[in-house]
C-alpha cells in the first residue's frame, strides 16, 4: 500500500484548454478532446517527475510508526489538517495541533512533533 493517498484532486489546471488553443492558434472545437488529452498527460508527467502536484490538492499520509519527525512525500505543503491514530481500544484519536508543526521552508517539507510530545500507545492489529 502506498503511504500517500490522494483525497481531493485539484479542480484547477496550470494551463486551460482555452489558453492552449490560443497558443496553438486553434479556433475550432474539432480538436478540443485531443488537446485536453495532451494537456492532462503533460500535467501528469510533470507531477510524476516532480513527485508532487502542480496545483493545490489534498493528500493523506499513513505511517506505521511514531517518528519524532519525518519528511513529507509531497512539496510544497501548505497545511497539515490533522494527525490521527488508533488508541489501544482501536478508537480513532486526534493529536492536538499544538503538539506538532510543519517545516514548510524545507524541501521536502518536514513534519515534526514537539520535543515534549509523548507518543501514545496505539492499537496493533
Amino acid at each position: 500500500m502506498n503511504p500517500v493517498k490522494l483525497i481531493t484532486a485539484s479542480t484547477l489546471t496550470p494551463v486551460t484548454l482555452t489558453e492552449a488553443k490560443a497558443h496553438l492558434k486553434v479556433t475550432s472545437s474539432d480538436e478540443d478532446t485531443l488537446i485536453q488529452t495532451y494537456l492532462d498527460a503533460a500535467i501528469k508527467r510533470v507531477e510524476n517527475f516532480r513527485q508532487s502536484p502542480v496545483m493545490s490538492s489534498e493528500w493523506e499520509l499513513y505511517a506505521k510508526t511514531w517518528p519524532a519527525s519525518f519528511n513529507l512525500q509531497k512539496h510544497p505543503v501548505s497545511a497539515i489538517n490533522s494527525v490521527k491514530y488508533y488508541d489501544d481500544n482501536n478508537a480513532q484519536q486526534t493529536v492536538a495541533s499544538t503538539n506538532y508543526r510543519l517545516q514548510d521552508f524545507r524541501v521536502p517539507c518536514r513534519f515534526e512533533f514537539d520535543s515534549d510530545f509523548t507518543q501514545p500507545s496505539t492499537y496493533d492489529p
